[in-house]
């Protein structure tokens, strides 16, 4: 992040969780930063859900993501994944990414939100452009961690 900041002077915040996936987690406390829920936040600027478990992550940057008007951000780099390929649940194991739905602007199946990785990014993408359609997001893919046998 420094790097970043020094080399193009832009104001960089971290607002990272460690252990957390796009897609849901079978522990509550995670599952709340995971990173669907955390676009749900962002939106809503309402983060009670990500309160309650603050106390697992870092909550200086849960502050500071909570501090942001993303009306005034200009992009927002998500770097998420590697937990999600190493532990996905749902038929997106394999870690396939289909972004039809969001470049066509259609709502992702809500069913499928939080249970692979496609609805997680799709609703991800969705809600912030939706309530900052100014935003430029840029993905960062995931290092592929772990192979299932």
């Amino acid at each position: 992040m420094e790097l970043i900041s020094e080399r193009t002077g832009a104001t960089v915040y971290n607002c990272a969780f460690g252990g957390t996936k796009w897609s849901g987690h079978p522990s509550a406390e995670y599952d709340a930063f995971s990173m669907y829920r955390l676009a749900d936040a962002i939106a809503s600027q309402d983060f009670s859900l990500q309160d309650t478990y603050a106390s697992t992550f870092s909550t200086d940057h849960l502050n500071v993501l909570k501090s942001l008007d993303f009306n005034e951000i200009d992009i927002v780099i998500i770097d998420h994944g590697t937990n999600d390929m190493g532990k996905t649940i749902g038929e997106d194991s394999d870690g396939y990414l289909d972004f039809i739905s969001v470049l066509e602007g259609d709502m992702p199946d809500i069913s499928a939100i939080g249970a692979t990785i496609k609805g997680s990014i799709n609703y991800t993408i969705h809600r912030l452009m939706k309530s900052y359609p100014h935003l430029r997001i840029l993905l960062v893919t995931p290092i592929w961690r772990a192979r299932q046998s």
